[in-house]
């Protein structure tokens, strides 16, 4: 969705994720501020298969530690 916003200016927040980069998306999971997460990623047009993996191992442990909480 990221790419699809005219990068017209530059935003403050924004560029603390350009700072640290993909890893900071291992906050995927958090809710609201992971999805603005994604949509910055996306805006920022960082590498889409890093994004992807980060985004998928943050998520995978949330689901595992709610998994390893229940058993």
């Amino acid at each position: 969705m990221g790419w699809l916003l005219p990068q017209t200016q530059q935003l403050k927040h924004v560029e603390k994720l350009r700072h640290y980069g993909t890893p900071a998306l291992l906050l995927a999971w958090v809710p609201l501020v992971g999805d603005a997460l994604c949509l910055a990623a996306g805006w920022l047009r960082l590498n889409w298969w890093q994004a992807a993996l980060f985004m998928a191992l943050g998520k995978f442990a949330r689901y595992w530690v709610i998994a390893f909480a229940v058993v």
